[in-house]
């Protein structure tokens, strides 16, 4: 009964804290929409074989991915039409891989303290563009956030992979 109970008040202990790593709120949750936002997006690029771009919308704190085509749809209708004719196979409505419907906002105890692309910084500009190619890579992006309790996290991209990392800075 004694090895129960201190099992017991050990577990007791315990609980609170898996309860917070599970639910995720303020910079963890911001962290995590960011870095599924990054692989959202690189998957997309890759799948539909078009750039994807993840904009960072700084007056509303809001992030989304968005296609960018580089050919236009009538250009792309064209040279279908065209394989289908000199392939003699009968013309089919292609198929494209949907885009993912993506879009997030920070919450408002995450501060951005830095946003940069392409080396450049877009802290304060309005809107910030990272673009992830078909090829598996990306801009340089690096964005740097604070929660209202001081804790800060690094996300950036590795541009020859387009794969994102976090590091916690504080």
């Amino acid at each position: 009964m004694i090895v129960i109970g201190i099992l017991g008040i050990i577990l007791g202990m315990g609980i609170p804290g898996i309860f917070r790593a599970m639910k995720k709120e303020g910079l963890r949750a911001a962290t995590s929409d960011v870095l599924e936002a990054c692989e959202q997006a690189r998957a997309a690029a890759i799948l539909t074989g078009q750039v994807v771009e993840l904009q960072f919308l700084t007056e509303t704190r809001e992030f989304k991915i968005v296609a960018v085509s580089e050919v236009s749809t009538n250009q792309e209708e064209a040279l279908l039409t065209q394989a289908a004719q000199v392939l003699g196979v009968p013309e089919a409505a292609p198929t494209k891989p949907k885009m993912p419907d993506f879009s997030r906002q920070l919450p408002e105890s995450v501060m951005i303290e830095m946003l940069d692309v392409n080396f450049l910084s877009m802290k304060e500009w309005t809107e910030a563009r990272v673009r992830f190619y078909p090829n598996s890579t990306s801009d340089e992006f690096t964005i740097v956030l604070r929660s209202d309790q001081n804790e800060w996290r690094k996300i950036s991209l590795e541009v020859t992979t387009g794969l994102a990392e976090m590091e916690t800075i504080r």
